[in-house]
């Protein structure tokens, strides 16, 4: 019986998917895309988009608040959505800002640049709990 020696290429490659795996389980990582001006985008929590050609970046950072009324329930408001996201352009001070589904604001100034939140997901139901990690916040970026 021959034992099969693993030829160089190999070994290469186990090391590269080795380092791939470790890269993507860094704690701190932030997952990031680009996004367009003027165009809707969606991020969930921890993620990042560059905002293409402006030197703008968006990290939605937390879910700070959800008191919206969860479907199957009868409220006598809507209830709010309320997110923290990053906000930072190359050469500037980064902030941080709050926006809001229903109470105000639910856009922020950043330098010259509006950000908008549009909508977040999911939306609380009766009978089931959310899970920080599955929010996702819709938001645009214009001038």
């Amino acid at each position: 019986m021959t034992q099969e020696r693993a030829t160089p290429v190999m070994r290469l490659l186990i090391k590269v998917v080795l380092l791939i795996s470790l890269a993507g389980c860094e704690e701190n990582s932030v997952s990031a895309f680009s996004a367009f001006l003027d165009q809707e985008f969606s991020l969930k929590v921890g993620q990042q988009a560059s905002v293409r050609g402006e030197n703008l970046t968006i990290t939605f950072r937390a879910v700070t608040e959800d008191s919206r009324c969860p479907e199957g329930a009868m409220c006598l408001w809507a209830g709010n959505g309320r997110i923290v996201v990053e906000l930072r352009k190359e050469g500037s001070t980064a902030t941080s800002a709050e926006l809001n589904t229903y109470s105000e604001p639910k856009r922020v100034s950043y330098l010259d640049y509006q950000i908008h939140l549009k909508s977040l997901w999911p939306y609380p139901r009766v009978d089931a709990r959310i899970d920080p990690s599955d929010y996702s916040a819709t938001l645009v970026v214009t001038r």
